[in-house]
């Protein structure tokens, strides 16, 4: 979404005129000879958007190997847009966002999924694990430069688990102990699954009551508005209107391995609060 929203296009997309987002643009649109310093109308297809999702690239290789991968694929990639591009040795791959922004004239917003995979399951690369932070840090270390409009990642795992907060300390950080105004957009709400049902009726008889009982939502409090939602996860919600029927949904022995380590060390107190509340539920059985 993030891409088809932002990417480059001589014509603005028209793929979120019916949508929400739409109608904030049609708004700001009326009323934008009265307000000249709005300027939300210019962000629609105005950047050159790279993404990159680490759990493909770095599954079947080496982190070294992986790298380097990413670099030749986004030269080989921008060669194939851009007709004058140079031909920049991959070694450098910040100069080769600064030829595109030369080229362009144009700002790159970098959308990486999974950005601690690496971290996850490639343990036992310690000392290149270091040079994938540091090669994640070379483009993303300063928003300021000349290149990068912003970037957008995603991970199973807080930054600062993974002592990488060293390397990043630029983003805002949102999870769903802390969504802050985000809270709302962790998955779908319980207003949108309802929503979806009415929908979906025609091909799909799942029951409301058969994905609250099976995918149990979790709840999120907006920090600023206080108001609390409830969430789901919007693959297994849209797997099982698609497929008509409810599965449940089994976590990677991996990312359960870790987090048993997170709750072992007391991460954040986050074993205490556990604790808490198992004796919680507990005592109200009793």
């Amino acid at each position: 979404i993030i891409g088809s929203f932002y990417s480059y296009s001589d014509e603005k997309t028209t793929i979120f005129k019916d949508k929400k987002i739409g109608q904030y643009y049609n708004k700001h649109n009326q009323t934008s000879d009265k307000n000249k310093n709005d300027k939300n109308l210019e962000y629609l297809n105005e950047y050159n958007v790279i993404r990159l999702t680490m759990s493909e690239c770095f599954s079947e290789c080496s982190i070294e190997e992986g790298i380097e991968e990413i670099k030749n694929c986004i030269i080989d990639e921008v060669k194939n847009t851009i007709k004058d591009f140079e031909n920049l040795k991959v070694k450098y791959i910040s100069r080769v966002f600064n030829e595109i922004v030369t080229k362009t004239k144009r700002q790159i917003i970098f959308v990486i999924d999974d950005w601690d995979y690496v971290l996850i399951k490639k343990t036992e690369e310690k000392e290149n694990i270091k040079k994938y932070l540091g090669f994640l840090n070379s483009f993303l270390k300063n928003f300021n430069n000349r290149y990068t409009a912003f970037a957008f990642i995603t991970g199973t795992f807080p930054i600062n688990i993974h002592k990488a907060s060293s390397y990043l300390k630029m983003f805002d950080e949102y999870s769903n102990i802390l969504p802050g105004w985000t809270a709302k957009y962790f998955g779908y709400t319980d207003d949108e699954v309802q929503e979806l049902l009415v929908k979906t009726q025609s091909i799909s008889n799942i029951k409301y009551e058969d994905l609250k009982d099976s995918y149990s939502s979790y709840q999120l409090i907006d920090n600023f508005s206080n108001e609390i939602y409830k969430i789901y996860s919007p693959y297994l919600i849209l797997e099982s209107l698609k497929n008509n029927i409810v599965k449940r949904y089994q976590m990677d022995n991996d990312y359960y391995d870790l987090l048993a380590k997170f709750i072992q060390k007391n991460y954040e107190n986050l074993k205490d609060v556990i604790t808490l509340l198992i004796e919680s539920e507990r005592d109200k059985k009793k």
